[in-house]
């Protein structure tokens, strides 16, 4: 999940956003009245994590592996909290080269969008 929120205090995109860490951690965002955008591909997390919050929430289905749609979610971003990554670790050691491509190309995606979009 990469997050961008803006509005209240801070603008923050999240990576990872529908995942468990990080729906509680978009939950907060909006309580504290923040405004958050949410990439998240949806492979590990589900939508209906956000149902809460969804109306309060800008929701980009997308991977970090994808650079055009990171740079799309980090617009306005002030800060940026990333926890995409494949979390599987037998997924991981059976498939080691596209790991590698979602967790480490993914996570330069995220800091050349955060970059990019200052």
């Amino acid at each position: 999940m990469t997050f961008a929120a803006g509005g209240g205090s801070y603008a923050l995109p999240g990576t990872g956003g529908a995942g468990f860490i990080g729906s509680n951690t978009v939950d907060e965002l909006v309580r504290r009245g923040h405004g958050v955008v949410v990439l998240d591909d949806l492979s590990s997390g589900k939508e209906d994590n956000l149902a809460e919050v969804r109306s309060k929430i800008t929701f980009m289905k997308g991977s970090i592996t994808d650079i055009e749609a990171v740079q799309k979610a980090m617009v306005q971003a002030d800060y940026v909290i990333h926890l995409a990554a494949r979390t599987s670790v037998p997924r991981s050691v059976k498939d080691p080269v596209d790991t590698n491509r979602i967790n480490v190309d993914g996570t330069l995606n995220v800091l050349v969008a955060a970059r990019d979009n200052k």
